[in-house]
């Protein structure tokens, strides 16, 4: 029974414990899914401010050139190119202050012209805004990408996460950056895109960079990935470029595996709260198991010494019976029946003995508590056994210094001292003293009979315990007076000790 307590107690925190952190888990799953969408809502966000008012000036530092400031078809379409540098640029800007927010969710953006349907700018490693063109009054926007091979890339990258001041290193590029770009300045404008993102970690970085299906968009917005997030915006119409575009935020996210890195301690603290609530619940357990058995054990003696008790008054009353039925001895007849009725008054004493103890024992008994003195109860009780102290001719001394004030219920308290005083009476030698001191905080009651043996001692308050045979060899006593003595005194809040001392045996009642 016990084992089966022990088992469904551990299998029940532990499922409880599996239930809460997985509901707990699916909660924050859903709230990094709400943030996860709040991100791509932010790169639309984003990209609206750099592309989304048609009257800003943000595509250039002055304003766009009118329809009659364009001259030749070359410059048109380089306006247009121009554009889609531009794209690009506020993609990068946009996506790269979201895409490693999270170590679970990275994004790509694209945008696609409406007109035509094709691809015209994706999110890349934008690093460098170089040139105006003094007849488009333009910036012409590269990245990274068009300047580095892709090992290039990655060997720059890392030196840059590692020391940011690397990006002048650019300038030595100047050459073969001529070579591509014609008009370049003498000394570019360095922009940092990565700046964006103040967590920029360079796994994080090569993770997105290697990511084909981040990076690989297709070319025609008609191949549409139903997983993607996809948003119209407009730009100005200047010159045939055309004035919608579809915006393409591709994802990668892993929710569940936020929201377990998110609830590691919870798991950890969790696993601990739970583990001590298993060791409290079956240590209790066992604590009432233990109590249980105790009890179990408690009333299998009491059982026991009843009957032993019984049994021997029991024994002599049919003794006696028998011998008066027989007839055999007439003139012993009335002893035979003094003695029948002697045996019945040892059980009745014994049956009163079992209710007392059982009213102690009972969880509804109300103590009636007065203010009493411990000396005035002492001296009442020696009152009431002076003529047993006669016929011992004992000496009793009293030596008060300080009394000992009590709150308690005087009925029971003048049962505990009358049991003390009567033992120190019985087992004290003829012509013997009691030595009684009482002060503030304790009463000593010591008398001058046979000690106790010292194997005795840890069991004088057990209830039936008599020890020494010698010493009950001649008297009725049946080992409970100091177990009901030691009980009252329990429910006052007072303690007793029983030890030997050079004359004979001292009882110790103290606060």
């Amino acid at each position: 029974m016990k084992r089966n307590y022990i088992r469904v107690t551990i299998v029940g925190f532990v499922t409880f414990y599996l239930m809460f952190m997985g509901f707990s888990t699916y909660l924050t799953k859903l709230n990094f899914e709400k943030d996860f969408e709040n991100q791509i809502e932010q790169v639309q966000a984003n990209l609206q401010v750099f592309l989304g008012d048609v009257d800003s000036e943000i595509l250039t530092q002055t304003s766009w050139p009118s329809y009659d400031e364009i001259i030749s078809y070359e410059e048109a379409y380089e306006l247009k190119s121009n554009l889609y540098h531009y794209m690009s640029y506020a993609l990068s800007y946009s996506v790269d202050s979201t895409k490693n927010s999270s170590d679970y969710q990275q994004i790509s953006a694209a945008i696609y012209d409406c007109a035509h349907g094709e691809l015209v700018a994706q999110s890349d490693n934008i690093i460098v805004e170089i040139y105006y063109q003094e007849k488009t009054k333009m910036y012409d926007f590269y990245s990274l990408d068009e300047m580095f091979s892709e090992d290039e890339l990655k060997a720059f990258v890392k030196k840059y996460i590692e020391n940011p001041e690397v990006i002048q290193e650019l300038e030595v590029y100047k050459d073969s950056m001529d070579v591509r770009f014609p008009y370049l300045p003498e000394k570019p404008q360095l922009v940092n895109v990565f700046e964006t993102s103040p967590k920029y970690d360079y796994k994080a970085w090569e993770k997105w960079q290697s990511d084909t299906y981040l990076q690989n968009f297709p070319k025609n917005m008609e191949e549409r990935d139903e997983a993607a997030y996809y948003t119209t915006f407009y730009v100005p119409n200047w010159y045939e470029i055309g004035d919608a575009y579809l915006l393409c935020v591709r994802q990668t996210a892993n929710p569940w595996l936020a929201a377990v890195d998110e609830m590691k301690f919870v798991y950890i603290w969790g696993l601990v709260f739970i583990s001590i609530c298993i060791y409290k619940s079956i240590s209790t357990n066992n604590k009432y198991y233990k109590q249980r058995m105790a009890l179990e054990e408690t009333r299998r003696d009491f059982t026991n010494a009843i009957a032993h008790e019984l049994k021997t008054p029991l024994g002599i009353i049919r003794g006696f019976a028998e011998n008066s039925l027989e007839h055999t001895v007439e003139e012993k007849r009335e002893y035979y029946l003094q003695q029948i009725i002697g045996q019945t008054e040892e059980m009745d004493k014994l049956v009163k003995e079992m209710i007392y103890i059982s009213k102690l024992d009972s969880e509804q008994m109300i103590l009636q508590k007065e203010s009493l003195s411990l000396a005035t109860v002492v001296k009442e009780q020696i009152s009431r056994l002076q003529l047993l102290i006669e016929e011992r001719n004992l000496d009793v001394r009293v030596n008060v210094s300080e009394d000992f004030q009590v709150e308690g219920d005087k009925q029971y308290l003048e049962r505990a001292i009358w049991n003390l005083l009567s033992n120190a009476i019985e087992y004290n030698r003829q012509d013997g003293i009691i030595d009684i001191t009482i002060d503030k905080n304790q009463c000593k009651i010591e008398n001058t009979g046979t000690q106790i043996a010292e194997e005795d001692l840890p069991h004088v308050f057990e209830m039936f315990y008599t020890g020494d045979k010698s010493r009950t060899a001649t008297d009725k006593h049946m080992g409970l007076g100091l177990y009901l003595t030691k009980k009252i005194l329990a429910l006052h809040k007072l303690n007793i000790s029983i030890q030997n001392t050079e004359i004979g045996v001292e009882a110790t009642i103290y606060t």
